[in-house]
């Protein structure tokens, strides 16, 4: 079905073939979990291209691929594919080729058209299916219940990088196989840096303590944010909380079949404009998760999606106070026909640890 969608995609661009380097796309397409392989999709036929490590691999997690040893050589592989389905044209994904790559695909592609493409597959991914959906709610509730046991070993003299470990280690112990990004804990005045990723530095009384992290969960991804505080917390601390919470909650409501990426986030703004705030939100709204972190489709004002039922998307408001502190809140959420439906499911009330 993957493989008929995006053979539809190539006859509208009028590419003969297909040839898809980046592996993220390559274990969407085929189910191949290798971590070397390229696919190279004909009308007539499809065919994974890997090592002697992976063969074995390859033969067992795809169903109607050729496996090819890449030590037949490159150039002879596609040469002999070439001239057997008569191809003239090969189109690639230019963001994930470097200049050194293509002037070798120049060389074993010769004498046909090489079609520079954008996101064909990505497109393609932006729609999860029931499967799909599955594994990225049991990566969240993995997720979840990892915050639930940590949260309350947090306390004044423990180093972020110690949260961080036991975040990773109580995933870890529940069935990830891996960190869907490095573990952002962020405290104090490094709560103020959006993407301030575990440090040396302990957790102090009167802390806010932010934490950004997921888990890898059947090869999908989920993405959860919440912001603790050590001790205590001021009565500014709890108003600015209040308030990220607030516009997160809201903007849960405006995720809906049909509503536009860019006015989700736009609202969201305009809600902390209100509050003469709005400055301190410098990043998108959301974005896409699946087997990547970041995917398509962005909750940001440049963004021309609109939401469609059964897109997985963050919902992740912030503000970050420099040299002081700063909050943050996100969930992971699925679109079905009534809204959105989350699933990271932690609570969101502040929490003093």
């Amino acid at each position: 079905m993957k493989f008929k969608a995006l053979k539809k995609q190539m006859e509208i661009l009028n590419m003969d073939s297909f040839y898809v380097s980046n592996l993220s796309n390559v274990y969407y397409l085929s189910g191949f979990k290798g971590t070397a392989g390229t696919i190279f999709v004909t009308k007539e036929k499809v065919y994974l291209i890997t090592d002697f490590r992976y063969i074995s691999q390859a033969k067992e997690q795809t169903e109607n691929i050729e496996i090819i040893d890449v030590a037949k050589g490159e150039k002879e592989i596609f040469c002999d594919i070439i001239k057997k389905h008569n191809i003239s044209s090969v189109g690639f994904e230019q963001e994930y080729i470097s200049y050194k790559r293509f002037t070798q695909l120049g060389e074993i592609f010769s004498g046909v058209k090489l079609l520079a493409s954008e996101g064909m597959v990505e497109k393609l991914r932006i729609i999860k299916t029931k499967e799909e959906i599955a594994a990225i709610e049991k990566a969240c509730e993995i997720a979840d219940e990892a915050f639930e046991r940590v949260y309350p070993l947090m306390k004044e003299g423990i180093s972020e990088l110690e949260v961080a470990a036991m975040l990773e280690y109580e995933m870890k112990k529940q069935g990830a196989t891996g960190v869907s990004f490095e573990t952002i804990v962020a405290s104090g005045v490094r709560s103020s840096m959006p993407h301030g990723t575990a440090s040396e530095k302990l957790l102090y009384e009167g802390d806010f303590v932010v934490m950004d992290f997921g888990c890898i969960y059947k090869g999908y991804c989920s993405d959860i944010t919440r912001t603790v505080a050590i001790g205590n917390a001021s009565d500014k601390m709890r108003d600015i909380y209040n308030k990220v919470l607030t516009v997160q909650e809201e903007s849960l409501k405006e995720i809906k079949k049909g509503a536009f990426c860019k006015e989700v986030d736009n609202k969201s703004r305009q809600m902390f404009s209100l509050w003469g705030i709005d400055s301190y939100f410098g990043h998108s709204l959301g974005h896409g998760v699946g087997i990547d972190i970041h995917e398509l489709p962005n909750l940001s004002s440049k963004s021309s999606f609109t939401i469609q039922e059964n897109m997985i998307v963050t919902v992740e408001p912030g503000i970050y106070i420099e040299n002081e502190f700063g909050v943050r809140i996100e969930d992971t959420v699925a679109v079905t026909e009534n809204g959105a439906k989350r699933l990271t499911k932690s609570g969101k009330h502040l929490i003093i640890c």
